[in-house]
């Protein structure tokens, strides 16, 4: 038992669901509700609304993952109710039923006003024909009764964990058992629309988790389209002295409007600079006074907001480009940690404009002015180094950062503008 069922109804007028609409649960604010926001939560990214999937077999009827997979009403789902008094993070929803239930047997609390619904959103793919829906209610009603996979749910707590710790998707461990025989509640939307359409959320079936399917949703406006969304505010604002009335309603969003859940949104100057702190390889491109287009490789490093490019007095680099002039930029950075030394993953990159001046050589001591540059240099041709020095302008143009590596398959979602500050 998830929760308290009392005899309600929602506020306000509801849309008429159709099979195949998917239902986007906030979380209840217990610990393994907040746990899972956090595990989930990649980085750059805004906090995670989604902790838990259902999807609608018709209008009325809805199949969603508990210790089972079961079949109920909307209107069940709306009557559902959430403890929301005192320790609430302690103890999972069932546990405060269950409490609850002993507590009314006994006369011991009046606890029926600290019992509140939960917000969810209905999402839609809104081309699919009446044929397409009920393949997708066919293929749903496959998991009735199916067990709740509880060595999936481990595979993707250690997966978001190890994500945690390297700063990007990891999927590994969740990749057991592919044909999610006992799946987790996203598993089942997941796999659904990939067996019944031949659809997918980014990601293979059996890795999505709620997180994943609703950035997913969001972020392709040209087939999804939120149309209803449930926000009770079970708590008072801070410092009011009410709580707000729940707001129910149902929306379609052509465009979506722009959220910090894109990349342009979640990406920022700071964060790339990190990135080229971290880097020590750059390609810049530049045209030689004869008008030929030419590029070059080079090592630097950051200091400040300035890039550093150490170079051989005589070279090219040296020779060609002159003080204020302007260079392109392209810097690359590895992706995929152990993964890239066994699978093709191409690196992400940085690219800007940068206006050059040009130290020439013995006018700036390497060593003094960075470590870390000098190491990058023999020490015999450190005395002798012309060092460049590359001012960033306008906008950083990245590719493949603040995204997972599946994500970089999709330019749209892979690529962001940044200002350079």
């Amino acid at each position: 038992m998830a929760g308290q069922h009392r005899e309600t109804h929602p506020p306000g007028p509801i849309p008429e669901f159709l099979a195949g609409d998917i239902i986007l649960f906030a979380s209840t604010n217990d610990f393994i509700s907040n746990a899972s926001r956090w595990l989930m939560r990649g980085a750059n990214e805004s906090p995670t609304y989604a902790v838990h999937t259902g999807q609608f077999l018709d209008s009325r009827r809805v199949i969603e993952m508990d210790m089972r997979a079961r079949v109920e009403t909307i209107d069940e789902v709306f009557k559902r109710r959430y403890w929301y008094g005192p320790f609430r993070a302690l103890m999972p929803p069932a546990a405060w039923a269950q409490l609850n239930q002993v507590a009314a047997r006994h006369h011991l609390f009046d606890w029926k006003h600290l019992w509140k619904p939960r917000g969810f959103e209905v999402w839609r793919y809104t081309s699919l024909t009446a044929e397409q829906r009920g393949a997708l209610t066919r293929e749903a009603l496959k998991y009735r009764n199916v067990k709740f996979g509880m060595l999936k749910m481990w595979a993707h707590l250690f997966d978001d964990l190890i994500g945690k710790l390297l700063r990007r998707e990891v999927f590994f461990l969740r990749h057991i058992d592919p044909a999610d025989r006992h799946p987790v509640c996203s598993g089942i939307t997941a796999a659904v629309y990939d067996k019944a359409l031949d659809y997918r959320f980014g990601v293979d079936p059996e890795c999505a988790d709620p997180d994943q399917i609703h950035d997913w949703v969001r972020s392709h406006p040209d087939e999804w389209a939120r149309v209803f969304r449930f926000d009770p505010h079970p708590l008072p604002l801070p410092g009011s002295g009410s709580r707000p009335a729940p707001r129910v309603g149902h929306q379609r969003r052509f465009p979506m409007q722009p959220d910090t859940n894109t990349i342009e949104g979640r990406l920022t100057s700071e964060q790339v600079w990190h990135t080229l702190a971290r880097a020590s390889f750059a390609v810049i491109s530049y045209v030689t006074p004869a008008g030929e287009p030419r590029s070059s490789g080079v090592v630097y490093k950051t200091l400040g907001r300035r890039l550093y490019l150490a170079v051989a007095p005589h070279s090219w680099k040296a020779r060609q480009i002159p003080t204020g002039g302007q260079v392109a930029v392209t810097v690359p950075v590895r992706r995929g940690g152990l993964l890239a030394l066994a699978l093709p993953i191409p690196p992400a990159t940085v690219s800007f404009h940068a206006r050059a001046i040009v130290h020439p050589s013995g006018e700036i001591d390497v060593a003094a002015l960075s470590k870390d540059l000098a190491a990058l240099l023999p020490p015999e041709g450190r005395a002798t180094t012309c060092v460049i020095e590359l001012l960033p302008e306008g906008t950083f143009l990245t590719y493949g950062l603040g995204v997972s590596l599946m994500e970089m398959a999709h330019p749209a979602r892979a690529r962001a503008h940044v200002p350079v500050t």
